[in-house]
C-alpha cells in the first residue's frame, strides 16, 4: 500500500486519512506519534501502541485551530525529543487544509518563518497543500503574535468575535436544540465587545432619542471602520494573501454604527426577531435605527460585519463632560 504522505521536516510526515491506515509504513519509517486532525471515530487496532491526538473539528470556516496549537507544537516536540528515531505523522481527511495547517504552525514557530514561506516550504514537499481561508488568516494572525498563542491579543479577540457570531447566526434551534442557542448567545455576547477599537475621547458625547431625549449610546460606543468598497469582516481583512491592518487608512465619518450595546442585544435576543430588523428606542418604541447579524452597507461604500447603525435624523448629539477613555488597540 502506498503511503500517502510527505516528509515535511526532520522526522514529521503529512498526509491523508489513508496514510494513518497504512500500519506497514508506520513499521519501516517508525512513526511512533500522530495527530489526527478529524470529525470522525478513527479506526484504530486495540494492539496499537502508538501515540495519539486526536481533534475532532470540520474543516470550516468557522473552526479554530489557533487555540490547539500550543498543544500540537508541545505533541510534536515532545515526541522528536525523547527519542532520535521517533517520527510524527500529522493528518486529516486529505492531507490539505486541517492538518497543513497544525504542519504550517510548526514550521513557522520551530524556525521563526513566516506564513508566506513556511507555506511555500510546506509546498515544495507536498504541493497540494491548500489551508482553508480561515485557517490562511489564521496563520498569517499566529504571525502578527510572534508564532506564540496570545488569547489576550486584539486581533484574536477580533477573530472570535466573527467566528461567534457566524457561528451564533447559523444554529439551527430547530433541530440543535435551545439550550445550545443559549450557551451560544453567552458566547457571542461576551465576544461582542467590538472589533474594531474604540476611538481616544476626552470629551463624552451622548446620543439620544430625538423623540423623548431617552440616552442611547455614547462616543465611546461608535464602531470605527475606514471608507472604501468590499467587506469589513474579520476573514476579508486578514485572508490568504492579505497584508494585516491594525489602523484604518481614512476613518469614515458618514454613518454611525456602533458596538455592543445591551439594550440592543435585548432586542436582537426576542425569539421572534431575525438576525436583522430595526431598532427601537428602548423607552417611547421610535425606530432609531437598524441592525443586521451578517453586515449591511455604509454609504461609504464599506461593508460592516456586524451591523448595529442609526438613523442620524432620529437621534440627537450632545456633550455631557470631559474625561479620558483609553484607546482599545487592535494590534496589541
Amino acid at each position: 500500500m502506498e503511503f500517502s504522505a510527505d516528509l515535511i521536516d526532520d522526522r514529521v510526515w503529512l498526509g491523508s486519512l489513508d496514510a494513518m491506515e497504512n500500519t506497514i509504513a508506520f513499521d519501516s519509517l517508525h512513526i511512533t506519534h500522530i495527530i489526527s486532525i478529524i470529525n470522525s471515530e478513527l479506526p484504530i487496532d486495540a494492539n496499537d501502541n502508538r501515540i495519539r491526538k486526536h481533534i475532532r473539528v470540520e474543516d470550516m470556516e468557522t473552526t479554530d485551530l489557533l487555540i490547539e496549537f500550543d498543544s500540537c507544537y508541545d505533541f510534536i516536540d515532545k515526541a522528536l525529543s525523547d527519542d532520535s528515531k521517533n517520527n510524527v505523522l500529522i493528518h486529516c481527511q486529505a492531507g490539505v487544509s486541517r492538518s497543513a495547517t497544525i504542519a504550517c504552525m510548526w514550521l513557522m514557530r520551530r524556525y521563526k518563518l513566516s506564513a508566506n514561506i513556511a507555506l511555500k516550504r510546506l509546498r515544495l514537499a507536498r504541493p497540494i497543500v491548500h489551508p482553508n481561508p480561515s485557517f490562511s488568516a489564521q496563520l498569517y494572525l499566529f504571525e502578527q503574535m510572534n508564532n506564540q498563542l496570545d488569547l489576550n491579543y486584539g486581533l484574536y479577540k477580533e477573530f472570535q468575535f466573527e467566528r461567534t457570531r457566524a457561528v451564533y447566526i447559523d444554529y439551527d434551534t430547530e433541530n440543535d436544540g435551545i439550550d445550545g442557542k443559549n450557551n451560544l448567545r453567552q458566547q457571542f455576547h461576551a465576544a461582542f465587545t467590538l472589533p474594531y477599537g474604540h476611538a481616544t475621547c476626552t470629551i463624552i458625547e451622548t446620543y439620544i432619542c430625538r423623540e423623548c431625549h431617552r440616552e442611547l449610546f455614547t462616543n465611546a460606543d461608535l464602531s470605527r471602520h475606514s471608507e472604501g468598497s468590499g467587506l469589513f469582516d474579520w476573514f476579508m481583512k486578514y485572508g490568504v494573501e492579505k497584508q494585516m491592518k491594525s489602523v484604518p487608512e481614512k476613518e469614515c465619518q458618514q454613518k454611525l454604527f456602533t458596538n455592543y450595546l445591551e439594550w440592543v442585544m435585548i432586542q436582537i435576543d426576542q425569539p421572534e426577531n431575525a438576525h436583522f430588523d430595526n431598532i427601537k428606542c428602548p423607552q417611547c418604541s421610535t425606530i432609531v435605527g437598524k441592525y443586521n447579524l451578517n453586515g449591511a452597507k455604509c454609504s461609504c461604500g464599506r461593508w460592516v460585519t456586524p451591523a448595529l447603525y442609526f438613523d442620524i435624523d432620529k437621534i440627537e448629539q450632545k456633550a455631557i463632560t470631559k474625561m479620558n477613555i483609553e484607546t482599545k488597540n487592535i494590534s496589541s
